[in-house]
């Protein structure tokens, strides 16, 4: 029988975007193994061979009996091959896709997923699951695997019976998805240990002191008087909320938090941190990412959702502990390609793996140039070594 549910308002709004989280490894990898994996992964998330259609009254997701799993394995194809998967990408016929692409000496394992079906928390939890199973089968091993014959919920259903005193609105949710250019700063294992004593120094957190570092550097680029500026953090509920959501039990879960405050050209961005922290703390404290969820109906536009750089999206994955791998492949990175998105400001996703902050700048391709995406980064970097008390900050930039 085919698996089908409707995408409720919030899905419906990360519809068509879709993000890839892709590790780097050395060595040589096992189409075979790989590919088994893959399929065992699928049988215990069934969405991951899942598509969307459109119906009259919205959008359903369903995963029909005669459904095919989405696995690509390539010799000596280049980085921008996983460009070309999203210019060909129709969420009618896939919401998700494994890709490895082996080189010579190593290659690199990408799964791209529609955000309508995982936000970063999912995608870093079927990713972990994935490479997981794959080691297992290498070592010779059964992986142990619980078959599923059900969709994750969606947030709304989520919060509608962990908190029942919330309501969601009624209806469809428009989506809209563009282009992005993405420019990553990397950082030295020194420079990321600098930032977090800088962190500790000022009694604050490094997310907020990104932020701060963040919106001075757009702040740079505006007209006198435009202090006014708001920075958009998404926050992950699954931990705050109930006794707690599995990571993949939930398509999307994260609220976004929005903190307006005044930012002059000479700011101290440790301070604008501060502030953006003060009022995220007491935001999540309040209720406020759940009511972002919530509170999104048709028609209604999402706050501050247009070019200007008075705004900028912050998202922060934490550090990411090491990945499984066999005997003989080594993990020597991660990264996170964002191909795709909604808003048309300046969005900056920060993680950090292997003691290394990495910071992944995307700006809408028909707005921002190369060009004004790399003097971002590098005004970005700029205030970095402000807050690093004279560690010099330039990172490698990369595609």
């Amino acid at each position: 029988m085919t698996l089908h549910r409707y995408l409720d308002r919030f899905d419906q709004q990360q519809l068509d975007k879709q993000t890839a989280v892709l590790v780097r490894y050395a060595g040589q990898l096992n189409q075979t193994l790989m590919a088994h994996a893959y399929d065992l992964l699928t049988r215990a998330h069934p969405v991951l061979a899942g598509r969307v259609r459109p119906a009259a009254d919205g959008y359903v997701l369903e995963v029909p009996d005669d459904t095919r799993v989405h696995f690509e394995f390539h010799r000596d194809a280049g980085y921008d091959y996983l460009h070309e998967i999203v210019q060909e990408w129709d969420f009618q016929e896939k919401v998700a896709q494994l890709t490895v692409l082996q080189a010579t000496n190593g290659g690199l394992v990408a799964m791209h997923t529609d955000h309508c079906i995982a936000d970063g928390d999912a995608k870093l939890a079927l990713l972990r699951q994935l490479l997981q199973f794959h080691s297992t089968l290498a070592a010779g091993g059964r992986p142990q695997v619980e078959l599923s014959r059900t969709l994750p919920a969606g947030a709304e259903e989520v919060l509608g019976r962990v908190a029942p005193g919330t309501s969601a609105g009624t209806g469809t949710s428009a989506y809209e998805s563009f282009p992005f250019r993405q420019h990553y700063l990397h950082l030295s294992e020194r420079q990321t240990h600098a930032l977090l004593a800088a962190a500790r120094s000022l009694r604050t957190s490094l997310h907020a002191l990104i932020c701060g570092a963040v919106l001075v550097a757009q702040r740079g680029y505006l007209r006198p008087g435009q202090n006014t500026m708001v920075c958009r953090t998404p926050v992950n509920l699954r931990s705050r909320i109930g006794n707690g959501i599995e990571s993949t039990a939930v398509t999307n879960l994260s609220g976004l938090h929005l903190a307006e405050v005044e930012v002059t050209p000479d700011a101290d961005p440790s301070d604008v941190g501060r502030r953006i922290k003060q009022q995220l703390d007491a935001g999540i404290a309040d209720g406020a990412p759940i009511r972002d969820i919530l509170g999104r109906y048709p028609g209604k536009p999402e706050a501050y959702d247009d070019a200007t750089l008075q705004v900028a999206n912050v998202s922060n994955l934490g550090a990411i502990p090491p990945f499984p791998a066999p005997p003989g492949i080594v993990i020597t990175d991660f990264q996170i390609l964002t191909q795709k998105s909604g808003y048309k400001h300046p969005g900056w996703v920060a993680y950090t793996y292997g003691g290394r902050l990495t910071v992944q700048i995307v700006a809408h391709a028909g707005i921002y140039s190369a060009a004004d995406v790399s003097a971002l980064a590098d005004a970005f970097s700029a205030q970095l070594h402000r807050l690093s008390a004279g560690v010099q900050m330039t990172g490698e930039a990369t595609r």
